[in-house]
């Protein structure tokens, strides 16, 4: 009964796409990417190049999303990039790998500009 109520209640709610390729992220990425894509995952010091760093806005400007996307499905060397990265292909599907494509641009974004409202904020004179 306990649970039926809890169903009817909406719970467990689905995980939105965001937190789905957050998910995903944190289970596939992290270890070697590290948890914010500074490339700084536990993993990360046993590869013999460091992985690349979504957060070097440079770089990330130079990858096109299909290329992102490649490298995760098919792995680096597949694509001539580092041969430390694992295809995921077999594991994720083409739209796991896209929401994840996604997210790791998110990494280089541009803060968000405070409103007026904000405490921090600072009006121009």
């Amino acid at each position: 009964m306990l649970a039926a109520a809890l169903i009817a209640a909406g719970w467990p709610r689905p995980l939105s796409a965001a937190e789905r390729a957050a998910s995903l992220y944190q289970r596939h990425c992290a270890a070697c990417h590290g948890a914010g894509g500074a490339g700084d995952g536990p993993r990360s010091d046993r590869l013999d190049f460091p992985p690349h760093r979504f957060t070097d806005c440079s770089w990330m400007k130079l990858m096109s999303d299909a290329t992102l996307f490649l490298a995760i499905k098919e792995g680096g060397a597949e694509i001539g990039m580092r041969p430390a990265m694992p295809a995921f292909g077999a594991r994720l599907s083409d739209d796991e790998i896209a929401a994840l494509v996604h997210l790791v641009r998110s990494f280089c974004a541009p803060p968000e500009p405070l409103a007026p409202s904000d405490p921090g904020a600072t009006t121009p004179r």
